[in-house]
């Protein structure tokens, strides 16, 4: 089953103490985890944004839109 976690520095983080199963509310079957977070790994993924906030906040729109749009 693939579990969902958060993605912080190119790597997935999960706390494998607190899994949730998520279930397809079409069919009501269980298809992945979600990994609920704990207050550290919750502290490394808002540290990863703000990180992340302050590499691109002065990024012209322009070059941002490079990454975005295909061209």
């Amino acid at each position: 089953m693939t579990t969902i976690g958060h993605f912080c520095n190119g790597e997935l983080l999960t706390d494998d103490t607190r899994p949730k199963e998520g279930a397809n509310p079409a069919t009501g079957k269980a298809e992945k985890t979600v990994s609920l977070s704990s207050k550290k790994t919750m502290k490394s993924a808002i540290g990863c944004a703000h990180a992340a906030f302050l590499q691109w906040h002065n990024t012209p729109p322009n070059k941002c839109a490079e990454y975005y749009v295909p061209v």
